[in-house]
């Protein structure tokens, strides 16, 4: 789905835009909210978007690739793994 998004988005010249980018910004005041450093909460929105429509289990793969990549702050980390536990 995210795919097709892109393809929508590359007729008017954005590419880049794809669902998960979409989800990313308009969870990014949540985050924000729950004090997450502003330069990452575009990243941590796209991670609970992902744990709300599909599971928390791929969220956390997620999260674990964007902290091995140094993505992240290890605040947003921590913040992130407790927004994303399934309660």
């Amino acid at each position: 789905f995210d795919a097709s998004v892109s393809w929508w988005f590359s007729l008017v010249d954005h590419p880049e835009i794809t669902l998960s980018t979409i989800l990313g910004w308009l969870f990014w005041a949540p985050a924000w909210l729950m004090g997450v450093p502003s330069e990452d909460c575009e990243e941590i929105g796209k991670l609970i978007a992902i744990k709300t429509i599909l599971n928390e289990f791929v969220a956390y793969q997620e999260l674990l690739t964007l902290m091995d990549e140094g993505a992240i702050q290890k605040r947003s980390f921590v913040i992130a793994t407790y927004a994303l536990c399934g309660f």
